[in-house]
């Protein structure tokens, strides 16, 4: 992948915008040295391309190396309240519990097999699949 490709990429997933409309409504590129300035004041190396091959690598896997993510905003419940779940494919068959505490104290629990999920991407950390499995809540939960 070359280095201009992968360096737009890592500020797609660092949430760093490349293009912009400017006041005439013209399209314009972020230039590269603005990003690669960005990109470090996040603290992310930008000295050599093996160092943003490895900083893109590690923000693309670190949601996959988290159970969940730490928040989830839910303005419009709809039909109900999905929760993704990256868990190790090997352990899919082993039994789960789940506890929601609302800020009003109500407690819902919950168990489930992630093998009996929806099963929505795997990907292979660290030579172990990790799988993305949906966990829908239950109706009470939502409401």
């Amino acid at each position: 992948m070359p280095d201009q490709d992968l360096l737009t990429k890592l500020c797609r997933l660092c949430g760093i915008e490349t293009r912009y409309l400017d006041f005439w409504g013209q399209e314009r590129r972020v230039p590269e040295a603005t990003q690669r300035a960005l990109l470090a004041a996040m603290g992310l190396p930008m000295q050599d391309p093996e160092a943003l091959r490895a900083a893109f690598q590690a923000r693309e896997e670190h949601p996959w190396r988290r159970l969940l993510a730490p928040v989830q905003v839910v303005s419009d419940p709809g039909p109900g309240v999905s929760v993704s779940l990256h868990l190790p494919k090997r352990h899919a068959g082993a039994p789960c519990r789940w506890t929601l505490t609302e800020e009003g104290s109500s407690r819902f629990v919950g168990e489930f097999r992630p093998q009996d999920l929806p099963l929505q991407a795997e990907r292979e950390i660290d030579g172990d699949w990790v799988g993305r499995y949906v966990l829908r809540l239950p109706h009470q939960v939502i409401c």
